[in-house]
């Protein structure tokens, strides 16, 4: 779309974090808050178009706790969103998402499970689009132990 003109947006965020028991288990929780002039968002039958003003809002929190060679993380997000145009949620944006993934780290692999959830969501002509679960398995071993990368091996 050639009228497009750019995104612009103001964000806040305010959050806290906690280790505990040297640093075996982590909480945290923070408060976003986002402003939106000229969000460029996807219409069907149209393609993409600037809406004038949104606005997006909401908390998320974590959980991290370790020992020994595994590894436990938590995620879960609350979402808030609004088309000031219309005052509708804008499109395809779960309220509610969580996350929850175990590592396990061994000389030679490391293995993975992962588990995600994606509440439902409104799409184009108040459609609902219903929640979803996703699980991931994932095993890594080490060939040369000195280019393995590891995304949860770098948290």
């Amino acid at each position: 779309n050639l009228n497009l003109t750019p995104e612009e947006s103001e964000s806040y965020e305010m959050g806290i974090e906690q280790a505990l028991f040297g640093k075996k288990i982590i909480f945290g929780v923070t408060h976003f808050n986002a402003h939106f002039n000229n969000l460029i968002d996807f219409v069907y039958g149209t393609g993409y178009v600037n809406l004038n003003k949104a606005k997006t809002s909401g908390i998320e929190t974590n959980f991290k706790f370790k020992q020994g060679n595994m590894a436990c993380k938590f995620g879960y997000t609350l979402l808030d969103t609004e088309n000031k145009e219309n005052g509708d949620e804008l499109l395809k944006r779960a309220k509610n998402k969580a996350n929850l993934e175990f590592n396990w780290n061994f000389s030679k692999c490391d293995l993975a499970f992962w588990l995600g959830y994606v509440g439902h969501r409104t799409d184009y002509k108040n459609k609902l689009l219903k929640s979803y679960t996703l699980a991931n398995l994932s095993l890594n071993y080490k060939i040369n132990p000195s280019h393995l990368y590891c995304q949860s091996c770098m948290d």
